[in-house]
């Protein structure tokens, strides 16, 4: 981070709206499984 750059970019995060959406539906895919397994074992 370099000085007077901003802690979030917003203009980043709003271009990404739709990766950031697929990932974190992929690992809330992946916690659930292995939560699952969990209980099973």
């Amino acid at each position: 981070m370099t000085p007077g750059e901003p802690l979030i970019r917003w203009d980043w995060l709003a271009s990404h709206v739709g990766e950031i959406g697929q990932r974190i539906g992929e690992h809330l895919e992946l916690t659930v499984i292995a939560v699952a397994v969990g209980f099973v074992v």
